[in-house]
């Protein structure tokens, strides 16, 4: 349907680190539209100086997953620990989901 506008009340976050332009522009971007949106802790993000938590990030989704009308995943951050860590993982390929 052209010209409509999708709208979810709550959207959870999950970006592929906590780089401004993947974390707090998005977030505010949402806000600004009226969107609810939440994002796990920085704790649990990939940054500069530390990876991803993957298992957190998953146990994070199936706790925010009733309370969201949408959610907004980095398969990045959740199968790798983010971004960086992505092309110079250590997994075998029967541990990737």
């Amino acid at each position: 349907m052209a010209g409509q506008v999708a709208h979810a009340a709550s959207v959870g976050y999950i970006p592929m680190d906590d780089r401004p332009v993947n974390l707090e522009y998005v977030i505010d971007t949402a806000r600004a539209a009226g969107n609810k949106i939440v994002a796990p802790t920085d704790a649990l993000l990939a940054s500069r100086e530390q990876h991803g938590d993957p298992e957190s990030l998953w146990q994070w989704v199936f706790d925010q997953a009733p309370a969201s009308d949408a959610l907004v995943l980095s398969s990045d951050s959740l199968i790798y620990g983010g971004l960086v860590p992505s092309p110079t993982h250590f997994l075998k390929e029967g541990e990737l989901p």
